[in-house]
C-alpha cells in the first residue's frame, strides 16, 4: 500500500491544494489529519500518514512528505511604459520559464 496522487507529485504551490489517497481499497482509513476518508486534500507542506485496515483485520501504515514550492518572482515591463489612448505597448515578463 502506498500514498499516491493523480500526478504522482508531492510538492505543493502556495495557495493550492493536493489530493492524497492510497492505491488500494480498504475497510477503514485514519489519516494523520484525523480524516477517516479514502482521500484527503492538503494545503500545507508536511509529512502525512495513513493507517488502513483490510477486510481481514490486517493493519498497514504509510507516510508521504509533501514539500512546498516557493512562489515565483515575476516582473512585467512595458515598452514604452506610458501610452495614450489608441497607442500600443509591448509587454515583457521575466521570472518564469513559461508564460
Amino acid at each position: 500500500m502506498n500514498i499516491v496522487n493523480a500526478e504522482n507529485k508531492f510538492a505543493i504551490c502556495p495557495e493550492s491544494s493536493l489530493v492524497l489517497g492510497v492505491n488500494t481499497s480498504f475497510s477503514t482509513y485514519l489519516w494523520s489529519t484525523g480524516a477517516t476518508t479514502p482521500t484527503i486534500t492538503v494545503t500545507t507542506p508536511n509529512t502525512y500518514s495513513v493507517k488502513v485496515t483490510a477486510s481481514n483485520g490486517c493493519e498497514l501504515t504509510d507516510s508521504q512528505e509533501v514539500t512546498g514550492l516557493t512562489a515565483p518572482s515575476v516582473t512585467a515591463t512595458a515598452t514604452p511604459d506610458q501610452i495614450n489612448e489608441g497607442e500600443s505597448s509591448q509587454l515583457a515578463a521575466t521570472g518564469l520559464l513559461d508564460y
